[in-house]
């Protein structure tokens, strides 16, 4: 099987724009509730407390297209990615590793530390 990708931040091409039209004109509900998260998401920021459920019913209308949602919760540990293809789910926790002591890797920094530093 293979995928369309699009990389983080890209621009959709003209003629995939076209294609998501026509695909979803049987479901403009979809479209506008999209839309609608997108908007606030290119502010920065935007709870989408549907994801799920709206990006399953919109990978069935492209079933060889990957589409890789991201996300953060209230809690620092709390950073996850989900993988949707026609109407299907991974769920991805995030595995936050930290690498091993290397006092080859110590050096000393360049200004003094200041006592607010942790």
């Amino acid at each position: 099987m293979d995928f369309s990708t699009i990389p983080d931040g890209g621009e959709l091409p003209e003629k995939l724009r076209a294609e998501i039209a026509t695909a979803l004109e049987g479901d403009p509900d979809i479209v506008g509730e999209l839309e609608e998260i997108g908007t606030h998401a290119a502010h920065g920021y935007a709870k989408w407390h549907s994801s799920r459920e709206d990006l399953l019913r919109f990978s069935k209308h492209f079933p060889r297209a990957l589409f890789v949602l991201s996300g953060a919760g209230d809690e620092p540990e709390d950073l996850w990615r989900e993988y949707f293809v026609d109407g299907q789910l991974q769920k991805a926790p995030a595995e936050i590793i930290y690498p091993e002591f290397d006092p080859a890797r110590l050096k000393r920094p360049e200004s003094p530390p200041s006592t607010t530093d942790t």
